[in-house]
């Protein structure tokens, strides 16, 4: 059950990623009115990839305590 569940997070994470992506790359100014160079959003999908990195590090560890989980109730 666990493992479902983990696995329908990871599909709306990167539901959630592929938007922030498309948006970024589509919006013409930012909520500044600030008008958006190329320079400016591969910096905004850097920082989003930094956050992208973070979640799936701690989506990592989260797998790893699952799975620790699972061993331990097998061996009873």
């Amino acid at each position: 059950m666990k493992m479902k569940i983990w696995w329908i997070v990871n599909i709306l994470w990167i539901i959630l990623f592929a938007a922030m992506g498309i948006f970024v790359i589509v919006r013409k100014y930012d909520a500044a009115g600030i008008l958006q160079t190329n320079q400016l959003k591969f910096a905004t999908l850097a920082m989003l990839a930094v956050l992208l990195l973070f979640v799936g590090l701690c989506q990592a560890l989260v797998l790893y305590f699952i799975k620790r989980s699972n061993q331990a109730k097998s061996k009873k």
